[in-house]
């Protein structure tokens, strides 16, 4: 690795290799000839310490005594300093790619490689013997198990604490671009003399810190409500930024339920999306219906966002509601069921909810008229969010005043939704659909989107058009598509 090449090795090369060369033929005066004036001068600070232990426990023990302990604590620092120089070397490109900071990788390497240096001499003769007699293999094959299970569970205590994780929004230009000059200095640093080097140690380490603690640039419009169609394929999730900066996610996305995949949309789509807006906290998430395309990845968006309050419609019976409910207790996420009737203001935006209705029963599995229904006022300009309600739900809402600048379209636009007297109703100029390319469904259905064409409603599909953002900035709406 260029970090441990170009900047740990020289600067070892002028501090600790010179003392490790210093305990070799500790009893030969003529090597002390060859060896620096600090390694030479380290040897002679040796001396009276083994005369002293000689008397003690005899040349032999103290011999090893001394030269094995003095030995022992040399490599360990240099294993902290190799490791320390990777970390800060590593936290551009963690944060950059992965979202991520290593922040307990030192302590987790100082305690997990002496066990592996361990471990794997004593797998291998196990093997090894193991072709010559199972007694005779029995002894490293205990030490190897033991080593092998300090070692997970050393990783499983340090993963267990919160700050083994940190999650970490996109870095600007700015810092990555200083970060990177700050590598750089480092590496020409590293071979002048000693000062030097440490001093672009100390910058490559303020470097990391900064990526770090530094709080993110969050991408919002002042004055402006946001509702962002992300594209999680054939799923919903909204992020909805209200005028005052707060933040929502409507839906997670998620694999449909008749799938096995192990594919993880909260983590791989839905997060590395609020990160790139330079997002590191919600403020709310919701969940319109316990269906696994609207609910799937809130688990991970939980872990990463820390919300303060879940909005749901129905306490479901699903096991796959019971999971969630779960997960955000862990989480310390509060819950608040949402009926119809309810009415309140969320960061400057007027929130109604129009279903699902007060004493509703929930089914086992879940339905798709369970879900949650909310209509966002800002001054003149509204939205609906539908989720995946049905023409029984769209009757509702009929008689409920929902006219709206934008609809975001029911069931990704199958034929059991969009109703033409609930269009009529809605009378929206925009509408959004969230499907998944080619989804097998063949959702959004041509004759609903032939509805939206003749009433003249500016469509956006996430499936052609990817992430979808509207604005309403309380007297017009505008669209503004992703680029791809």
């Amino acid at each position: 690795m260029i970090a441990v090449a170009g900047i740990a090795v020289p600067i070892l090369q002028r501090t600790l290799y010179p003392l490790q060369s210093a305990l070799r033929n500790i009893d030969s005066p003529e090597y002390e000839f060859s060896l620096p004036t600090r390694a030479a001068q380290f040897r002679s600070d040796l001396r009276p310490v083994r005369e002293n232990l000689v008397q003690i426990v005899g040349l032999r023990v103290s011999n090893f005594v001394l030269l094995r302990g003095a030995g022992f604590v040399l490599a360990a620092c240099e294993l902290i300093l190799i490791s320390a120089i990777i970390e800060v070397s590593l936290a551009l490109p963690m944060a950059w790619y992965f979202h991520r900071t290593t922040t307990m990788s030192l302590p987790a390497n100082v305690l997990v490689i002496p066990l592996a240096s361990v471990l794997m001499p004593a797998a291998v003769l196990a093997v090894a013997l193991s072709y010559v007699s199972y007694w005779l293999a029995h002894l490293p094959a205990l030490v190897a198990g033991y080593c092998l299970a300090v070692l997970t569970g050393t990783i499983r205590f340090i993963g267990h604490w919160q700050i083994a994780d940190v999650r970490l929004a996109s870095t600007s230009m700015v810092t990555a671009c200083a970060a990177a000059i700050a590598y750089g200095m480092a590496l020409i640093l590293a071979r002048r003399c000693l000062l030097l080097a440490w001093l672009g140690v100390a910058g490559l380490l303020a470097a990391a810190i900064w990526i770090t603690v530094a709080p993110s640039q969050k991408q919002w419009h002042p004055g402006v409500l946001e509702i962002t169609a992300i594209d999680v394929g054939q799923g919903d999730s909204l992020l909805i930024i209200t005028p005052e900066g707060k933040t929502l996610l409507l839906d997670s996305g998620g694999v449909g339920g008749q799938s096995h995949s192990d594919f993880d949309v909260g983590e791989e789509v839905v997060s590395p999306y609020l990160w790139s807006r330079g997002i590191r906290r919600l403020d709310a998430v919701a969940i319109s219906h316990p269906h696994s395309d609207h609910m799937g990845g809130m688990r991970s968006v939980m872990a990463n966002f820390r919300p303060q309050t879940l909005w749901y419609g129905l306490d479901s019976p699903s096991p796959e509601f019971t999971d969630l409910v779960a997960a955000a207790r862990s989480f310390g996420v509060a819950f608040k069921p949402r009926t119809a009737g309810e009415s309140f203001d969320f960061g400057g935006v007027q929130v109604r909810v129009l279903n699902p209705q007060p004493g509703a029963a929930p089914a086992n599995p879940a339905q798709d008229d369970e879900s949650m229904v909310l209509r966002l006022q800002y001054r003149e300009t509204s939205a609906l969010l539908v989720g995946d309600s049905h023409k029984r739900t769209e009757e509702i809402l009929e008689g409920e005043n929902p006219a709206s600048n934008l609809l975001k379209i029911g069931h990704h636009g199958s034929a059991t939704s969009s109703s033409p007297e609930f269009l009529q109703a809605v009378s929206p100029q925009f509408a959004v659909v969230s499907a998944g390319y080619y989804n097998s469904f063949h959702h959004p259905r041509p004759d609903v989107m032939k509805r939206f064409t003749d009433l003249q409603i500016r469509t956006y599909r996430t499936d052609l058009a990817g992430a979808v953002s509207f604005y309403l900035d309380g007297a017009t709406v505008w669209a503004r598509p992703a680029p791809r």
